[in-house]
Order: C-alpha cells, then structure tokens, then sequence
C-alpha cells in the first residue's frame, strides 16, 4: 500500500496542476480575414481591410488576419500568449498549410493593448522592430480616440505594403491607401515657431525671403496672420501686434490692421 501511495501521489500533484491548462478558453475561431469580436470595427474600414487582406493574398499566397477581441483576461496571463494560441487557430493555423506565412493583428479592447503575430516565413520583412514601429505610430494613436477602424487600416496596410515590397508583387487590384498623417511630436512646427519669433524680433527689418514665408504662410492659413502665441505678424504693413490671441476671420483681421494703422497715424509714423 505504501508502494502504491508513492506512485499515485506524484501522478495526483500532476494531474491537479494540469487542471487549469485544460480549462482554459480557447480564443474564438479565426474564419475570415477580419474577425471584429469586440464590434469596434466601422463597416467602411472592415470592407477597406477584407480587400487590402485579399489583395496580397491573391498576389503572393500570403495570410494576414485581422481580430478585435473584449480582452484575453483572466483565462490568458498576457496578450502574447493569447496571441501565440489565437495564430494557431485551433489547429488550423494562419496561411497555407506547412509555409508558415500567416500574420494576425490582434487588439484587446478592454486590455487597451494590440499584437502582431509574424508566422516564420514572414518574419523575413516584418521584422520585430517593424511590427512595434507600425503598433505605435500606425494604430495606437486612431486606438486612443476610440477610431479603431482606422487604425487598424493604417497599420494593415503598411505591413501588407511590406510584405508585397519584400515578395517583389504588386497589389493592383486592393483599395486606395488613406491619408494617415501622423504626430511626430511636433519638431516641424517648433522649427517654423522659431523662425517666426525670430522675424517678430526683427519687426520692421524685414528681407525680401521673409516676406515670402509670411505671404505663403498666410495663404495656406487663409488669413493674414502668422502666430505665435500673443504675437502676431502682419504681413499687410510688416510690422506686429500684441495682444491678439488667435486669428479670427477675415473682418476680425482687417479690423485689428486697421486698429493698428490708426495708431501709426496718430502716433506720425504713417500717413
């Protein structure tokens, strides 16, 4: 009996920690190229995906699938590993069959987390640092404002790019990109704030260049001033105003030139 009790018990522990494993949920089937679980996918943007997906895989044979899910908790310790068990797809996996050449975009709504799984054949073009890149600047930012639609066309279309740009195919038949501009944190406009400040200093000692980004820079803001902050450049007499916060309308614009080229008058300085 003894002898018995040293064999089982080892087997009992086994089978006690093995409980959890075979309780564990499986995530939902993958049968399309957009599985939206979570319903946070516009129609628009879900067809837009389905067609960029089919383009590539029509050009090359390669698989990418898209899935919104509510959150991989509690059943999953983190959103890779949900990730890992959702590429396998309950064994039928992303792609064809022994080529490895899948990739799946997953997000966890509630998680506030997104994932790309690259299957072996692909991690030749998209690599890790690539995958993270277009996570970041492609997708978390339309995530943020709850576009999550949006997001995941601008970041499926990059990584169905890559691939084809690696595969040497062309994807003529998948739909027009859309215009995605993203933040950079803003280096650009800080640039252009310092070139303003520095003409705003110079006021009246204005060059010839400098009034050509002052005419283009009102041009493309529709109005007659360049900003920054409370000081705001006058390209109409060359000269700058204090005290106006923003630009407004036109009449508003004239309004204060006018103001202003009063108190030149009165002050002698203009006639």
């Amino acid at each position: 009996m003894a002898r018995l009790n040293v064999v089982l018990r080892p087997l009992l522990v086994l089978a006690l920690t093995a409980l959890p494993a075979v309780a564990q949920e499986p995530p939902p089937a993958l049968t399309q190229p957009v599985n939206d679980f979570a319903n946070v996918i516009d129609g628009a943007s879900a067809r837009t995906l389905e067609e960029t997906i089919l383009s590539l895989e029509r050009a090359s044979g390669d698989a990418v699938v898209v899935a919104t899910v509510e959150t991989f908790k509690p059943d999953y310790a983190d959103l890779e590993e949900y990730a890992v068990e959702m590429f396998e797809n309950r064994g039928r996996g992303i792609g064809q069959k022994g080529k490895d050449n899948g990739l799946l975009v997953v997000v966890a709504v509630r998680d506030r987390e997104v994932r790309i799984e690259v299957g072996y054949e692909l991690e030749q073009f998209v690599t890790d640092g690539f995958a993270g890149q277009v996570s970041r600047l492609d997708m978390v930012p339309s995530f943020r404002r709850g576009q999550y639609g949006e997001g995941l066309v601008a970041g499926v279309s990059r990584l169905v790019d890559r691939i084809a740009e690696g595969r040497g195919v062309q994807l003529s038949d998948r739909p027009a990109p859309r215009v995605n501009v993203r933040n950079t944190g803003g280096g650009g406009g800080l640039l252009l704030a310092l070139f303003v400040l520095f003409i705003v200093l110079n006021a009246l000692r204005l060059q010839w260049w400098a009034w050509g980004v002052l005419l283009a820079s009102a041009a493309i803001d529709g109005g007659l001033y360049l900003l920054v902050k409370d000081v705001v450049v006058c390209y109409r007499c060359g000269a700058h105003h204090r005290g106006v916060g923003r630009s407004g309308n036109a009449p508003f614009e004239l309004t204060i030139h006018e103001r202003y080229r009063q108190e030149r008058i009165r002050m002698g300085k203009e006639t």
